[in-house]
């Protein structure tokens, strides 16, 4: 498909701009004035519909109110209270014509222009015993709605039918006769002919083809400009006109849409109050919608004329801008083909500067996390030499109260060691008491030997004693046996408690010197976390900046080959409107857009290289090394003097 020149753009463009608003502003009219139109016809369907059933229902109450007055007259009730008093119509022939000729009086006279069919009265059974039409006399009308109405004593209006006689549409219209002393005593009632709703119909037009109808409780029609659809059409059996004639048959008044006989219509409908009927006054949609057509037609013209207009200004505009227009594309083509090229450089050294600093930013990471880990490692060292001075602190009190307690067990041990003597020498004298006793009770026992009987009592006793004393003897020997070894093993234990106590202060003075020097290594454990932390948070900051330092080039990078790529993007634009230009100028076409299309495609193909998909690091091994002196010549011009 070929493509639109720049002229033929810009014809289009202008047509389109100059017809768009008034397609707009035509459009927004139609609607306007399809809606206001609308609004105008539904108002004047609605007010000559209510303004003809209010007419209708105006002629039926006049028509009610001359039947009861007729109903109320002297004749007429004197009549009807003979003919009931009497016993029938038979017994009563002078008061029935007199009745008769008053009822024909009052049809020809009110009823001279045809109105009145004719005027009849039935008795209390319901059949006619006087009318003014002889051919009703005789007829019995007892089943008739309206003549149970009127017996009831209320006036009533029957439905609408047809005289099988005379083929016109009538009505019965009747009222009860009433008598002061005998209540009702029978029914009057006007034949009254409809064909006036006819008449008033087809002098009731709108527009060219409007017409108005009237229909019954039913939706019968009884009268209608055409006379096959009377008391033959029923428009509630009509195709398309359910929703209307469900208002109309429910008694209510507006306007609604409908279809008939494939016609789209409108109408508007009114109820007529006393009967029930219903007035309608239809016009097809179409007409009322013709002065809108003519709006239509003219907002069409104006459109194409203006279109035409705008056609031939546009088409002079475009032969005008199309060669300077061509000019700049040239120059823009030129500045495209530098700027892709110095931006094909310049995104070559960020790429390779964007790279480095990535690199060196891996390895500040990775040095930082080594840091993190010695400082780590060294606060936990810190921590634990500060843990074993306490410990050795505490161990030093503990080792001291020892010491404490070692000396208190010595002197206890020399205090039990010195009275296990003192005892030692009780001992040895209870001891040498035994041994005296003992002598002396061998001095009794040989005493009393001399003495011979006389000295045996002593003598027994002195055998106790001895007993005592050897008992006492060896008791003692016993003790100081025991005392002896409980002072040998108390030397001992004071032997060793005094080795013990050596053994601690020499634990003590250790530990000492342990504590000073664990003392020492957790200052020095302090002093170097916390030099580790310093270095730390220098390597951090370094790090930040050297991350910066990436971020700053590889968006440099980022940029500069956007910018490459815009300039390519650039150049395939200019190339793309110098095609245009050159193939509108001078009606060129063909010959010039094939000449375009190679340097097209291969700028198109630049665009979609390893440099666009295959990342920075693919960017940077395809291309060939640079340097920064040929991208920016720090020798030349004003920058000299750096």
């Amino acid at each position: 498909m070929k493509k639109l020149r720049l002229g033929t753009r810009l014809i289009m463009v202008g047509t389109v701009t100059m017809a768009l608003p008034l397609i707009i502003v035509g459009i927004i009219a139609v609607n306007k004035s399809t809606s206001a139109l609308q609004t105008l016809e539904y108002e004047q369907l609605l007010g000559t519909t209510k303004a003809l059933a209010d007419g209708i229902n105006n002629v039926l109450v006049g028509e009610i109110k001359l039947l009861t007055n007729l109903s109320a007259g002297d004749t007429v009730i004197e009549s009807a209270v003979a003919v009931v008093e009497k016993g029938g119509a038979d017994s009563a022939p002078y008061e029935i014509d007199s009745l008769t000729r008053a009822i024909s009086g009052f049809s020809k006279t009110m009823g001279s222009d045809g109105s009145y069919q004719a005027t009849v009265v039935a008795g209390l059974d319901g059949k006619i015993y006087s009318a003014s039409i002889e051919d009703y006399n005789g007829m019995s009308v007892a089943d008739r709605g309206y003549f149970k109405d009127a017996l009831s004593g209320r006036v009533s209006i029957g439905s609408p039918d047809l005289n099988k006689n005379t083929g016109k549409p009538f009505v019965m219209i009747a009222a009860p006769i009433y008598s002061r002393s005998a209540g009702i005593v029978g029914v009057i009632a006007n034949v009254l002919d409809i064909g006036f709703i006819s008449d008033l119909i087809a002098k009731t037009r709108i527009g060219t083809t409007g017409y108005a109808y009237v229909t019954d409780k039913t939706g019968l029609a009884i009268a209608h400009p055409v006379k096959e659809y009377v008391f033959s059409l029923n428009v509630t059996k009509q195709e398309g006109m359910k929703e209307v004639s469900e208002k109309m048959v429910a008694g209510q008044s507006g306007v609604a849409g409908y279809t008939f006989e494939g016609i789209r219509k409108s109408c508007g409908y009114a109820p007529v109050p006393l009967t029930g009927w219903s007035v309608a006054l239809t016009l097809p949609d179409k007409e009322i919608l013709a002065p809108v057509r003519s709006v239509r037609n003219v907002v069409l013209i104006v459109g194409i004329v203006f279109s035409i207009a705008a056609f031939v200004i546009y088409f002079l505009f475009a032969r005008s801008i199309s060669i300077p227009i061509t000019n700049i594309v040239d120059n823009l083509n030129e500045v495209s083909n530098q700027l892709a090229a110095t931006a094909s450089q310049i995104s070559s050294a960020s790429q390779s500067l964007a790279e480095g600093s990535v690199e060196q930013a891996s390895g500040i990471e990775e040095t930082s996390s080594s840091l993190d880990e010695m400082a780590a490692m060294t606060k936990g060292n810190a921590d634990n030499a500060n843990q074993s001075d306490m410990l050795m602190k505490t161990a030093e009190q503990i080792i001291a109260k020892a010491g404490e307690s070692m000396s208190k067990l010595i002197c206890s041990i020399d205090a039990i060691s010195g009275a296990s003597e003192e005892t030692s020498k009780i001992i040895k004298t209870i001891d040498e008491i035994a041994f005296q006793t003992n002598l002396l009770a061998l001095n009794a026992a040989v005493e009393a030997a001399r003495a011979g009987e006389q000295g045996a009592g002593f003598a027994v006793v002195a055998e106790e004693v001895r007993n005592l004393a050897i008992r006492s003897a060896d008791a003692a020997k016993h003790t100081s046996n025991l005392i002896e070894d409980t002072v040998k093993k108390v030397k001992e234990g004071s032997s060793l408690v005094s080795k013990t106590n050596e053994a601690f202060s020499e634990v003590a003075a250790s530990v000492s010197k342990v504590g000073e020097l664990v003392a020492e290594i957790a200052a020095a454990s302090k002093e170097q976390s916390q030099g580790v932390d310093q270095i730390n948070r220098a390597v951090v900051e370094i790090d930040k900046v050297v991350q910066q330092n990436a971020a700053n080039a590889e968006e440099s990078a980022s940029a500069s080959q956007e910018m490459n790529a815009q300039s390519r993007q650039m150049k395939v634009f200019v190339a793309r409107l110098e095609d245009l230009i050159k193939s509108s100028n001078n009606g060129s076409n063909d010959g010039s857009r094939e000449e375009h299309s190679p340097r097209i495609a291969q700028i198109q193909k630049m665009l979609i290289s390893p440099e666009r998909t295959g990342g920075r690091k693919a960017v940077a091994r395809g291309r060939r090394d640079v340097n920064p002196e040929d991208v920016i010549p720090m020798e030349e011009g004003d920058f000299r003097d750096f």
